[in-house]
């Protein structure tokens, strides 16, 4: 019986809200990956499909991507001060990170403003590509935007704690991490994949 228990004792699992997270994360990677699917269907089976490069901004992209690549780079810099306990630190990594996050939104809704304002205009309903994009870069834009309330929580919360709880931290940048690789996909699938 103590070497049953002794044994059970050694299982190190994973904190309940990291595990929690990395199971809704599953479910979630499955949603993008139907959109991805569908995207990549559709556009196989389109007898034209429009050429990304005279539709859409590359370089504004390119400024949007390099906004949330930097921003998982500040995320794990703040959990690396939460866990080593320096406060100062942890807490301005993790405004930086909202911050870029913001500058992500922002170039989303400079295109978008931009798509719209185009002539011929390319709304939600132009034609199906233009119609794959907004529901994919919006499902991927309520995603940021949910992020940035996750973290600007987290940001607010510890800020006036007593104490940090790294934890906390890492179940809120597990989350961001699969935001920004989502979007890596989404860039490399919608941005830079020439028309056949």
């Amino acid at each position: 019986m103590t070497m049953m228990r002794s044994a059970e004792q050694s299982v190190a699992l994973p904190p309940r809200g990291l595990l929690g997270m990395w199971i809704f994360l599953g479910t979630d990677a499955a949603g993008f990956g139907g959109l991805m699917i569908a995207y990549g269907a559709l556009r196989a089976r389109a007898v034209v499909w429009p050429d990304p490069y005279q539709r859409f901004s590359l370089a504004l992209a390119a400024a949007m991507t390099f906004a949330l690549l930097a921003s998982s780079l500040t995320v794990a810099l703040a959990v690396s001060a939460a866990q080593r306990g320096n406060r100062r630190a942890a807490l301005a990594w993790l405004a930086a990170t909202v911050l870029a996050g913001l500058a992500f939104l922002v170039g989303a809704e400079v295109e978008y403003t931009h798509l719209l304002s185009a002539v011929p205009r390319i709304g939600l309903s132009t034609d199906l590509p233009a119609s794959v994009f907004y529901v994919i870069t919006g499902f991927h834009g309520a995603h940021v935007v949910a992020g940035l309330v996750y973290l600007g929580a987290l940001l607010i919360g510890q800020a006036r704690a007593p104490r940090l709880s790294p934890a906390t931290w890492e179940v809120a940048a597990l989350f961001w991490h699969f935001v920004d690789f989502a979007w890596v996909a989404i860039f490399f699938a919608l941005y830079l994949l020439p028309a056949a």
